[in-house]
């Protein structure tokens, strides 16, 4: 038995470029020196306290594993919106 080696290429910068969608210069330049490499607008965000998802999460399953005919129920936690430069008025 012999083994062959793949015949898959490996990804060019002109191709990491293409899948994000920016200029081969950009992923150079984060290449090179991530430091310089910026986003811009900074971009809103919504945070949530994953910890409290996950508690959430497991005390929901473990009620259905104790009564399997449980109704489904909707959860409602808190999130945080970070309001940045990425949105604003319309208009």
């Amino acid at each position: 038995m012999t083994m062959e080696r793949p015949t898959h290429r490996r990804a060019t910068i002109r191709d990491v470029a293409a899948r994000a969608g920016v200029a081969t210069s950009t992923v150079s330049r984060s290449l090179s020196n991530p430091e310089r490499v910026h986003r811009s607008p900074p971009l809103t965000t919504i945070a949530s306290d994953l910890q409290l998802v996950g508690r959430t999460a497991v005390q929901l399953l473990l009620a259905i594993v104790s009564d399997p005919q449980r109704l489904p129920e909707t959860v409602m936690l808190p999130t945080h919106l970070t309001i940045r430069f990425s949105t604003g008025p319309l208009g």
